[in-house]
């Protein structure tokens, strides 16, 4: 059974994400808005499980969460390439460098262009989230 009120929290927190993300490309905060990319996309995804009536499998991993949605091939191999983010932007364990001097201008870019094409995507395909979209703001 579809959840349209639980739906719209978790697109509101992921496109509110979305927006920070970009606010922190702005500032060279590139760890960060790697970071609220991948949770962007992630909550986007767990918005539209929930929409659909689908069985929402709390993960983190991007790859998990596409399972359960209709994607095209290409679109799922990009948002499947933000999982990493979910760590590598927050852990310095993780390499032998700290997050943020990982990350730079021109990785952090391609990464808000493909959240951008994955809420183009659903834009299209639903139209309360772009009724959704109005409401958001920072």
């Amino acid at each position: 059974m579809k959840n349209k009120k639980s739906s719209k929290l978790w697109f509101q927190q992921s496109y509110h994400n979305y927006l920070l993300a970009k606010k922190n490309f702005e500032i060279k905060g590139y760890d960060v808005s790697a970071f609220l990319c991948q949770q962007s996309v992630e909550l986007l995804l767990k918005s539209v499980i929930i929409y659909t009536g689908k069985e929402l499998d709390k993960s983190h991993y991007l790859d998990v969460l596409v399972k359960n949605i209709d994607l095209p091939e290409d679109l799922r191999k990009s948002i499947i390439s933000l999982t990493i983010d979910y760590f590598f932007s927050r852990y310095p364990d993780v390499s032998d460098m700290v997050p943020y001097k990982q990350y730079t201008e021109e990785i952090v870019k391609e990464k808000i262009e493909i959240v951008e094409k994955v809420f183009d995507y659903f834009f299209k395909k639903n139209g309360d989230f772009q009724k959704w979209k109005k409401e958001i703001s920072i």
